[in-house]
C-alpha cells in the first residue's frame, strides 16, 4: 500500500503554480478556496489540507479575518532559511499523564534523531476530540499518526472512526487498541503478565484469589487479557474458577464503589486471601482501604497490581507489579512508523511487547530486588 494522500499531491503542485505564477505576476496573494477547487478539480476539504500543509511549512501565512492566504518570501526559495522538518503526530487520551508522557518521551527521541519533529495532542478521553485532533493534524500537514486510542464504549466500537474512516497517512495505534480497528498496532503481552502475575501468587500459597476490574463497557483490551491469563493460571493449577472473587467497576465510580466492593470481598465466609488490581493505582487503594479496615498487608491479603506506575515505587508496603516499558513502546512505535514511511508502505500487523513481572525488594518472601533482572527486550514480537 503506497501512501500518497490526494491533498499532498495538490499540495506539491499548488506550490509549483504559485511560484510560476509569483514570477510572471508579481502574485501576492493565493487565490481563494472556491478558485482553486475549480482549477484543481478535487473537494474543498482536500484543498483545505494542502493549504494548510503549505502554511506549516511557511510558504503561506492565513490573513486574520479575510480566509485568505497570502505568499511569504519562503515561497522564491528552494530550500527555506530554516527548513521546516517532516512532522508526525501523537495523540493520547490525557497527554500530561504519565504513562502517555512515557510513550512520547520514546517516540521523541527516535524523532529527532531521524530529523522529524512531533506534534502532540490530547484527546481528553473523548472518541470525537481523538478524531477531531487526528484531522488536524493530518491538515497540517503529518507524514503519519501514533495514536494511544481512549476507550471505546457501546456503539462507540461499532461506529470507530479508525474502521471506517482513511485519514490518509500510514497510522500506528498502542496498547488500548483493538484488532477490529485495524492499522499497525504495538501492544503489551496483557494476557501473559496477568497470567505470571497470578502464577507468583499461587506459588506464595494463595488460593483464593480475586481480581477487579473495569465494567466491561468499558471495553478495556489490556485490562480484559491480563483477566483472560488470570483464568488461564487457574485453570492450568486445576483450581477452579470462583466468579464470585471477581468484581468490576466503572472506570469513573472507583472512589465511590471500590469500599462497598470490597466489603462484600471481605464479607464472604471464605474471603480472598490475594486480590489482582487492573492497575497499580487501583492496587495502592484497594491497600490503604484494608488497612483501614485493620487489615494487614500481605499477611492478611496479598494485593498486585499492573504497570509499575511511579507512584508506587515507594509506596509502602511493597506489592508485585509488571514491568512494560512504556518509553520503549513508544521508541518501537516510532521507528516502525518512520520506517513504513521510508518504504512507502506500513502493513496492519500486530507487535506485542513484553510485560514482565516485577517483585520489589521487601515483598514477603522474596529477599532480593528483582526489578534488577526484569528483561525488557526492545524487539517486539509480531502475530
Amino acid at each position: 500500500m503506497k501512501f500518497e494522500p490526494l491533498y499532498l499531491r495538490v499540495k506539491e503542485r499548488l506550490r509549483g503554480d504559485l511560484r510560476s505564477a509569483q514570477a510572471s505576476r508579481g502574485l501576492v496573494r493565493a487565490p481563494t478556496l472556491d478558485e482553486l477547487q475549480k482549477q484543481y478539480q478535487v473537494s474543498r476539504p482536500t484543498i483545505s489540507k494542502a493549504l494548510a500543509a503549505l502554511a506549516a511549512e511557511g510558504v503561506l501565512v492565513k490573513e486574520p479575518g479575510r480566509g485568505m492566504f497570502a505568499l511569504t518570501p519562503a515561497l522564491d526559495a528552494d530550500v527555506l532559511p530554516f527548513p521546516a522538518r517532516a512532522a508526525i503526530g501523537y495523540i493520547a487520551p490525557l497527554y500530561g499523564a504519565e504513562l502517555a508522557q512515557q510513550v512520547f518521551s520514546g517516540i521523541d527521541q527516535v524523532a529527532h534523531r531521524r530529523d522529524f519533529r512531533v506534534l502532540m495532542a490530547g484527546s481528553g478521553d473523548s472518541v470525537a476530540r481523538e478524531r477531531a485532533a487526528a484531522l488536524e493534524m493530518v491538515a497540517a500537514g503529518v507524514r503519519g499518526l501514533i495514536l494511544y486510542p481512549t476507550l471505546r464504549r457501546g456503539q462507540q466500537q461499532e461506529h470507530d472512526y479508525l474502521r471506517t474512516e482513511d485519514l490518509g497517512v500510514p497510522v500506528v495505534l498502542l496498547d488500548t487498541c483493538i484488532r477490529a480497528q485495524g492499522h499497525t498496532q504495538i501492544i503489551f503481552d496483557n494476557k501473559r503478565a496477568g497470567a505470571q502475575i497470578t502464577h507468583w501468587l499461587l506459588r506464595e500459597g494463595r488460593r483464593r484469589i480475586g481480581f477487579v476490574l473495569y465494567t466491561e463497557e468499558a471495553h478495556h483490551p489490556g485490562l480484559e487479557a491480563r483477566y483472560q491469563g488470570y483464568l488461564g493460571a487457574l485453570r492450568e493449577h486445576g483450581l477452579p474458577v470462583n466468579l464470585e472473587l471477581v468484581r468490576r467497576v466503572n472506570p469513573s465510580q472507583i472512589c465511590a464503589h471500590l469500599g462497598p466492593i470490597l466489603d462484600e470481598l471481605l464479607s464472604m465466609p471464605e474471603p480472598p486471601d490475594a486480590i489482582i488490581a487492573c492497575n497499580d493505582i487501583m492496587a495502592m487503594d484497594l491497600i490503604e482501604r484494608l488497612s483501614d479496615r485493620g487489615m494487614c498487608i500481605p499477611e492478611d491479603i496479598c494485593v498486585v497490581g499492573f504497570d509499575n506506575s511511579l507512584a508506587s515505587h515507594r509506596f509502602k508496603p511493597a506489592f508485585v507489579t509488571t514491568a512494560p516499558d512504556f518509553e520503549n513502546l513508544g521508541v518501537v512505535a516510532c521507528e516502525t512508523l518512520l520506517d513504513g514511511l521510508e518504504a512507502g508502505s506500513l502493513p496492519a500487523q500486530v507487535y506485542i511487547l513484553p510485560a514482565p513481572l516485577l517483585v520489589r525488594q521487601g515483598i514477603a518472601g522474596d529477599d532480593k530486588d528483582d526489578s534488577t533482572n526484569v528483561n525488557l527486550s526492545s524487539a517486539p514480537a509480531m502475530v
